[in-house]
C-alpha cells in the first residue's frame, strides 16, 4: 500500500471526527454557555424557563457564549423570537455606527480560522472569549432581528472589522413570536455561538425571547 494512499485514508478519518455535521435544537437552559460582560456597561439579564430564553436589556449588553468542541459545518439556522419594547435606533446610519450598534437579537456564528491575536492590553472580554474557546475563530457573522435595514443587508461592525453583520429579516411587529430561517450559500464551518440582546448604545430598555433554535 503506498504512502499517498495511506495519507489520503487518514484525511478522511480526520475529516470525520474534526467536523460534525450539525441538524440539532440546541439546548438554550444555559447550563453550556458562558457569560461575557463588558467592562463599566450592566449586563443584560438572562432567563430560561419552559424552552424560552428570554434577554431583559436596561440600557445593558452581555453576551452568551456556547463553544464547540469540534468544528459544525452549518447550512442554515432557524429560530423564533418576539420581542416587548423597542430600540431606540433612528436610522441606518445610525445603527452602523457606534452610537447605535444596538440589536433586539444577534446570533453570531463564530467561524472556524487561524488563532487570533490577543494582545496583552486586549479588553477583558477578548481575553475571557478567548480562554473559553475550544477551537480557534477570527471572524464572527451576526445574524440580526427587525433592522432599520433591509432584509439581506450586510456591513462590517463599527468596533471590529472581523464582525460583520446580515440582517435576516424584515422588522416585524411586537408581542409575536416570529419563525426566522437563514439558509446560507454555502456550509459555514462554526466552532461557536453568541447570542446577544443589548440597549447601551441607544439607551434602550425591551425584553426579547427566543426558542426553538436549530443549527441545519
Amino acid at each position: 500500500m503506498g504512502n499517498k494512499y495511506l495519507l489520503s485514508i487518514f484525511a478522511f478519518l480526520y475529516a470525520l471526527v474534526s467536523v460534525s455535521y450539525a441538524g440539532e435544537a440546541v439546548s438554550l437552559s444555559l447550563g453550556e454557555f458562558k457569560k461575557i460582560p463588558f467592562k463599566k456597561i450592566p449586563p443584560t439579564i438572562n432567563h430560561y424557563q419552559n424552552g424560552v430564553l428570554t434577554f431583559t436589556v436596561d440600557k445593558s449588553a452581555s453576551a452568551l457564549l456556547l463553544p464547540f468542541k469540534k468544528v459544525r459545518l452549518l447550512k442554515g439556522i432557524r429560530f423564533k423570537w418576539r420581542r416587548k419594547g423597542n430600540l431606540l435606533v433612528k436610522s441606518v446610519s445610525q445603527e452602523r455606527s457606534k452610537d447605535g450598534d444596538d440589536s433586539y437579537f444577534r446570533l453570531g456564528l463564530m467561524i472556524s480560522g487561524k488563532p487570533p491575536t490577543v494582545p496583552f492590553f486586549a479588553s477583558a472580554w477578548v481575553k475571557l472569549t478567548a480562554s473559553y474557546m475550544s477551537l480557534p475563530s477570527n471572524k464572527m457573522i451576526y445574524m440580526t432581528v427587525s433592522s432599520k435595514s433591509p432584509k439581506g443587508s450586510t456591513w462590517l461592525s463599527p468596533y471590529s472589522s472581523n464582525i460583520s453583520n446580515i440582517v435576516i429579516n424584515k422588522s416585524v411587529e411586537s408581542g409575536k413570536f416570529h419563525s426566522e430561517y437563514k439558509k446560507f450559500s454555502q456550509p459555514l464551518k462554526v466552532v461557536g455561538l453568541w447570542l446577544m440582546a443589548d440597549g447601551d448604545d441607544t439607551g434602550s430598555k425591551f425584553t426579547t425571547q427566543i426558542k426553538e433554535l436549530i443549527l441545519e
